[in-house]
């Protein structure tokens, strides 16, 4: 299950590199480690521009995280995009840490079977009559919505345009709205503390996909040599609100 976590995985590597980062001296660093440990200057460490500039300009993730790599990349974005809560930005890193390391963007939980289409999972959701899988299932699609046109927004483009009636954003956005506010009214949610995440989920869906479009294309990069029109006929047709250069 996804939660809004992120945070409370990075390594000790990670804290090393944050005070590297901003640290002037030694002593300097030895007091940011203090602040560290506290969890609102923490926060307020991690909002630090610097940190921002340096972890962009990393080649992979050979010295942090994913979790730290995508914390701060995601809440740098949703700043830029007037998404102020840290916990919406907690819980959509956790997504990408978890989806980018192993194969849960096609498996909701460890012991269930592994999807490759939105509908399939609509049928076992349809089908459970397990209250908690039922949640599973129905978070999982939301999630599983906003990571594909969020990170992978021109495949599905591409797919909508040229395959054979395959899905576009519409579709995918009314899923993932729908899923999100079902998944927020219900007691797992309450129980996890995910209510008004997932809720804000369903009301900012498409404001969300966007900012992490923007991560996609300008820090993840993972088919640049796909920008061409693919990107350009994407940004026009799905409300980018950046300008296009």
């Amino acid at each position: 299950m996804i939660q809004a976590n992120c945070r409370s995985h990075f390594t000790i590597d990670d804290f090393t590199f944050i005070t590297e980062a901003l640290g002037t001296d030694e002593r300097n660093r030895i007091a940011l480690s203090d602040l560290l440990t506290d969890e609102e200057m923490r926060d307020r460490i991690l909002d630090h521009e610097e940190l921002f500039n340096r972890i962009r300009q990393q080649k992979g993730l050979t010295r942090i995280s994913s979790h730290l790599f995508f914390y701060v990349m995601i809440r740098h974005a949703f700043r830029e995009y007037n998404i102020e809560s840290r916990h919406i930005a907690d819980y959509v890193a956790s997504m990408l840490a978890e989806f980018s390391s192993t194969n849960s963007a096609h498996t909701p939980t460890a012991s269930s079977k592994s999807y490759n289409y939105l509908v399939d999972i609509m049928m076992d959701f349809a089908e459970s009559s397990s209250s908690l899988e039922a949640f599973l299932l129905r978070s999982h699609l939301g999630n599983y919505s906003l990571f594909m046109t969020g990170i992978f927004p021109d495949f599905i483009n591409r797919k909508a345009m040229y395959g054979s009636r395959a899905p576009g954003f519409d579709y995918y956005e009314k899923m993932g709205r729908s899923s999100y506010l079902w998944a927020s009214r219900h007691k797992v949610a309450r129980k996890y503390n995910l209510v008004e995440i997932l809720a804000s989920l369903a009301r900012q869906f498409r404001v969300v996909r966007q900012a992490l479009n923007w991560v996609s294309d300008e820090y993840i990069h993972l088919d640049e040599s796909s920008e061409d029109i693919d990107e350009v006929l994407r940004k026009i047709f799905y409300n980018d609100r950046r300008e296009l250069n």
